[in-house]
């Protein structure tokens, strides 16, 4: 959750389309995903945007 919350400070512009996804059954994960573009395993993905983010 942390990297979702970067990314929501960084671009609060994204929030509305992610609930709208989740609200469509997509967990946060995937959600945020496909908002953003990302391929692959978006759990994976998002871990690795993370540590090039420098989170942890």
């Amino acid at each position: 959750m942390i990297v979702e919350h970067m990314l929501l400070m960084q671009h609060p512009h994204i929030r509305e389309e992610v609930i709208r996804l989740k609200e469509q059954g997509l967990k946060t994960e995937p959600a945020f995903a496909q908002v953003l573009n990302i391929d692959g395993d978006p759990y994976e993905e998002l871990i690795l945007l993370g540590q090039e983010m420098k989170l942890w």
